[in-house]
């Protein structure tokens, strides 16, 4: 009797030991399932390699300033439609000055973005390199850099930082200030003719990139440009009302007073004059 008891006990026990063993190699099988997964996971996603990377662009902020110009954002009373000898190639990558990077689909998308845009958000950044489409046949051009951009708007005619000031701008800069001229090199600036110099060594392939922040001197107040967007912003108010390019074509008037020079017909036709009133300024 008492070794039928031992012999139960014995099975018992070692029932036990075998369940035991078996919830080992599941918990062991389990464990390493988990390590297999995590560790397939960590791999598939890091690191997260970006499709693209942005690149701050003072062409791309003069190409944006130009939409927004030809499509009366921001109040600018101007035609309805990219007057431009390119059109972008959708998608676009861009990027906003708080880094935060945006996918453009299609040229209403961009109206959009622009609409929404202010001081504290907008964009300042595009990937290199993307592609536009001439106006004129749709042949496809890559801008591959900075340069290439440059060139690109240069010789569509677009309105750059270089056009307000040798067209002379309704402000004076506070010098000294820095610049990054047409070797990529950054500059002390000290007086107008510097600036002057620096765009004309350029050769027309150079638009002047300011280094911010940087001041400014307009009816006898100071104000601060902390940036590209703001800068722009600050030149389209020079030629407020009548939102004239600052286009050197100049025409005459003569008046009881003397000759006016204006820098074009468009300013001219502001100050009230018409094209009847025009003489051969020589």
């Amino acid at each position: 009797m008492r070794k039928n008891c031992y012999e139960n006990d014995f099975a018992m026990k070692k029932d036990l030991f075998k369940k035991i063993a078996m919830k080992k190699e599941q918990l062991v099988i389990l464990f390493f399932f988990f390590v297999a997964f995590g560790f397939y996971s960590c791999t598939d996603g890091d690191p997260i390699e970006k499709e693209y990377v942005t690149t701050k662009s003072i062409g791309l902020r003069t190409t944006l300033n130009k939409i927004k110009a030809d499509n009366g954002i921001d109040g600018r009373n101007q035609p309805t439609t990219f007057s431009s000898c390119f059109d972008f190639v959708y998608p676009l990558y861009l990027s906003y000055n708080n880094s935060t990077e945006v996918t453009v689909n299609s040229f209403e998308g961009l109206l959009t973005i622009l609409t929404n845009e202010n001081q504290s958000l907008y964009i300042d950044g595009i990937s290199f390199p993307f592609k536009i489409a001439s106006t004129t046949n749709g042949s496809i051009t890559i801008i591959n850099g900075e340069n290439d951009f440059q060139n690109t708007i240069e010789s569509c005619g677009f309105t750059t930082f270089n056009d307000y000031i040798m067209n002379g701008p309704c402000y004076d800069f506070v010098y000294p200030f820095s610049v990054i001229n047409h070797t990529n090199q950054t500059v002390a600036v000290s007086n107008h003719n510097q600036i002057l110099d620096m765009i004309s060594e350029g050769n027309g392939n150079y638009i002047l990139d300011i280094v911010y922040p940087f001041s400014v001197v307009k009816n006898n107040q100071t104000v601060v440009i902390q940036n590209a967007y703001q800068f722009f912003e600050f030149n389209d108010d020079c030629f407020d009302p009548c939102n004239c390019p600052p286009i050197e074509a100049p025409v005459c008037v003569q008046t009881s007073s003397g000759l006016l020079q204006f820098q074009n017909e468009c300013i001219a036709n502001c100050a009230g004059f018409s094209s009847a009133d025009f003489v051969n300024c020589n």
